[in-house]
């Protein structure tokens, strides 16, 4: 019991013991009393009684009271009655039951009462609402009557954190045709915006809906302020806006590089130090800004960066790539910062599209494995299952299990996930007065760990446990789905140069392999399990392809072997070519041995592939096959490994060859035209290319087409060569196809028309009658009539093809000599920056000292 209840008690007594000696009886409710201490009906009575005040003045007084308010209210704010009309108007429109054509007037209605005061109302936190619901359920009319009220203060409404809304959905409602007075509106505002709480948040609105050219403009204005005051022309040796900071610093000279970072620094360090990062102009202004800085910047960037603004920047593209140069570029304070930042967050990071990077880049540049575990692990171990199975977390894993893999993440991704190297240069003073002072070159977020072991302490403490308790029981059906296949594949070669096999040991890595061969029968046959099947067993051939081998073996012993036959007719056939190629020579020579092939190149065809009959003139089954396993159906990749000395029988097959190179050529060119670097070439020529392109490739699906039969001309063959072939065909012991009768037919009358025109005598030949006679000089006729229209018809289709060849060479021509305009006037204008070894002293104003910048690091070269 404590203190204040036992006073309470002390204190009722005391009033009991009193109430007893004074005889009376507790107070009623009102404090009226009778003899037996309660009310009785005749004595009850009511609080306006008491107070000597009637009952029905009690409401009157509460109704003037709330007049008193509305007319204080009235005199205050401008436009009170106004809103508290309109107000009434909006509680009918904003229900959902209310229909389309009742919306319409109740918009209308609703404008007319505001008349010229939509401007003052959207600064309301109430009329705000009520325009922002007559911007959504009114028409185009009606949206433009409240543009042109707004616009001569669109500037000033988008930093209001009330009406800001309205600009927002103005902005997203808006068609492109009225998107261009937007645009003019905010001319030369998007600094000032961007560093605006509410401000922000419209300039973001603005950049989603604005197409690739605008976007540059909105971004130049940080560039320099004359960029905020000329919209076309030629600026800083580039015509219109740049397309990157780093593309500007190159057409300048040292100096004025120096001018645009400092510029840039300066508009974006508020916005950095406010934490206003939300904004997808912000990520690209920080993304190119880290890009093209000295390191001196760059460390400054990246220590205020380094927190809770990460979450609100890898959503995006440029966003994540941002963060990930915060992650590698910073010391481990640092990264320690950033992912402390991420606690709570982790899951829906790797998650998102370009999340996931950002968690990869910290597993691969953060020493610091406890913090590691203890954030980011903890929270995978998790949701485990739906880290293996999601389109974007799965990459984690695969960054874990093998770094940097060219298969898994394409190179953009790769030089996202490793930003290039910085370097700074610190000057150290000497401790003696007549020492020299040493500059010091040191790299920005140098780890101290290797990555096998940073790998191997993540990997240690558990999550490997998860990770194999996850996939193990369900590889079978993980290995024939699209994203979980790659896991598996890692995991039954043992990751990268089989480190798993020295992380768990053996029987871990054995224990998956049995686990995906429970149903090897239908991995045979299946899309992706069979191609899963067919890398884990070329793997075999790497160094350290121990695992690999062990899964071949067991794959070959009790699934494969003796039905190499039945196989090779079939989708199995990529995984039986894959046993000729494997690492195992054993299982290689007993594999040749059952399809009975000498040359393996020849081995097998592919089942239902597109290309199967390349294999024909020499094209390797096996890079083929690596085009599906890729998801890429082009023959860039495909290497031609034709024999010099191999002659085809049939003359299809010449022309499938002549059709491969060519198809060939026409990639490698629509390559090299197309390759970074270079200027960008005609859309014309490359959908031209790309035409050409398609075309081979649908000529080659089917190589006998009528497409394919005119594309190189077959020899024309006699009735001679046609009988010495199926004569050697007969020796060889080759079966020989039965002519139809319709064949049978024409061929005899090919045979008597021979034998007429050279002048055989009638006992060589059969007897004719004369109707037959007569038969055969109308056919005669016929044919020589034929012979000559397939003549012409040949004749204007390689006038057809010469035509096709000289036009293309033509738009060569023509597209080689605007490249060597457009380089002309790029050499007359400048483009081409040197580099400047100059030292610049730059006055620093909070410590008063001079630093030298290099401005060697602010040159970035132009490369074409």
């Amino acid at each position: 019991m404590t203190m204040g209840s036992a006073g309470g008690d002390a204190s009722q007594a005391l009033k009991k013991k009193k109430r007893k000696q004074t005889g009376t009886s507790p107070a009623g409710k009102n404090g009226h009393t009778s003899a037996t201490g309660s009310k009785t009906k005749d004595e009850k009575i009511s609080h306006a009684e008491v107070d000597g005040v009637d009952p029905s003045e009690g409401g009157s007084r509460r109704k003037e009271k709330k007049k008193h308010t509305l007319e204080r209210k009235a005199k205050r704010q401008k436009n009170f009655h106004v809103i508290q009309e309109a107000t009434a108007l909006w509680e009918k429109l904003r229900q959902s039951g209310t229909p389309k054509d009742a919306k319409a007037d109740l918009v209308s209605k609703i404008l007319a009462l505001c008349e010229d005061r939509v401007a003052d109302l959207a600064a309301s936190h109430t009329a705000s609402r009520i325009i922002q619901s007559c911007v959504k359920h009114g028409t185009e009319d009606d949206r433009i009557i409240i543009q042109k009220q707004l616009l001569p203060r669109m500037v000033e409404l988008s930093k209001n954190p009330y009406a800001r809304f309205i600009m927002s959905k103005l902005i997203v409602t808006a068609p492109k045709s009225q998107l261009p007075v937007y645009f003019k509106a905010f001319k030369g505002k998007a600094p000032e915006l961007l560093r605006h709480p509410a401000g922000t948040h419209v300039l973001d609105d603005l950049y989603s809906v604005a197409h690739v050219e605008q976007r540059r403009m909105m971004a130049a204005e940080f560039y320099g302020k004359e960029y905020a005051l000329f919209d076309s022309g030629t600026l800083n040796n580039t015509k219109g806006a740049p397309e990157s900071l780093s593309q500007l610093l190159s057409a300048v000279e040292g100096q004025k590089q120096l001018a645009i970072i400092r510029h840039v620094a300066s508009t974006l360090t508020p916005v950095i130090e406010k934490g206003l990062v939300d904004n997808q102009l912000a990520h690209t202004l920080i993304s190119e800004y880290m890009k093209a800085a000295p390191s001196s910047l760059v460390e400054d960037s990246v220590e205020t960066l380094s927190g809770d603004a990460l979450l609100h920047m890898i959503h995006t593209h440029e966003g994540a790539e941002a963060a990930c140069m915060v992650l590698a570029y910073g010391s481990a304070k640092d990264r320690k910062k950033a992912i402390r930042s991420f606690k709570g967050h982790v899951l829906a990071a790797v998650l998102d599209e370009w999340g996931w990077l950002a968690i990869a880049t910290a597993l691969s540049v953060t020493d610091d494995t406890a913090l590691l575990r203890k954030i980011i692990i903890s929270e995978l171990e998790s949701e485990i299952s739906q880290v293996v199975q999601d389109k974007h977390a799965h990459k984690v894993l695969l960054q874990l299990l093998h770094p940097y893999c060219p298969r898994y993440f394409s190179p953009e991704i790769i030089r996202i996930m490793k930003p290039p190297v910085k370097t700074i240069s610190k000057r150290i003073e000497p401790e003696d007065d007549g020492g020299e002072a040493t500059t010091i070159e040191t790299q920005l977020g140098v780890s101290k760990k290797d990555d096998s072991v940073r790998r191997n302490e993540i990997l240690k403490a558990g999550f490997w446990k998860a990770i194999f308790k996850t996939v193990s029981p369900s590889s079978s059906q993980y290995i024939c789905k699209q994203y979980t296949s790659d896991i598996v594949v890692e995991l039954c070669v043992g990751g990268e140069n089989n480190f798993l096999e020295e992380l768990s040991g053996v029987e871990d890595i054995d224990a998956i392999h049995k686990a995906v061969l429970e149903s090897a029968d239908t991995l045979l046959t299946d899309y992706y399990g069979s191609r899963a099947l067919r890398r884990i067993i070329l793997a075999s051939n790497e160094k350290n392809g121990d695992s690999a081998k062990r899964f071949t073996e067991l794959l070959w012993k009790n699934h494969v072997q003796g039905t190499c036959k039945k196989l090779k007719d079939s989708h199995a056939a990529k995984i039986v070519a894959a046993f000729i190629h494997c690492g195992c020579p054993d299982i290689a020579s007993k594999a040749k041995k059952e399809i009975k092939v000498k040359d393996p190149r020849r081995a097998l065809p592919c089942y239902r592939h597109p290309y199967t009959h390349l294999h024909k003139i020499g094209i390797h089954c096996s890079s083929i096959d690596a085009i599906h396993s890729r998801g890429n159906t082009t023959l860039r990749h495909v290497q031609c490994r034709a024999e010099s000395n191999y002659t085809a029988d049939n003359g299809i097959d010449e022309r499938v060859k002549a059709v491969a190179h060519k198809l060939l050529q026409k990639e490698e060119e629509l390559k090299f035209i197309t390759s970074p670097g270079r200027i960008p070439p005609k859309a014309s020529v490359v959908a031209a290319l790309r035409n050409d392109i398609a075309t081979l490739r649908n000529q080659l699906s089917d190589p006998s087409s009528n497409h394919l039969l005119r594309t190189v001309a077959a020899p024309a063959k006699t009735v001679e060569t046609k009988k010495k072939k199926s004569q050697a065909l007969k020796t060889s012991g080759r079966k020989v196809q039965a002519p139809s009768s319709a064949r049978k037919a024409l061929l005899m009358v090919e045979e008597k028309l021979s034998a007429a025109t050279r002048g055989a005598s009638s006992a060589q030949s059969a007897p004719v009658s004369d109707k037959v006679k007569q038969a055969l000089e109308m056919i005669e006729h016929n044919m020589s009539s034929m012979t000559d229209a397939s003549k012409n018809l040949n004749e204007f289709e390689t006038l057809q093809v010469e035509n096709a060849v000289l036009r293309t060479k033509l738009e060569i021509t023509l597209e080689k000599k605007r490249r060597l305009e457009q380089l002309h006037q790029a050499y007359q204008m400048g483009h081409f920056a040197k580099k400047h070894q100059d030292t610049i002293e730059m006055n620093t104003s909070s410590k008063g000292s001079k630093e030298r910048i290099e401005t060697k690091d602010l040159n970035v070269v132009y490369s074409l």
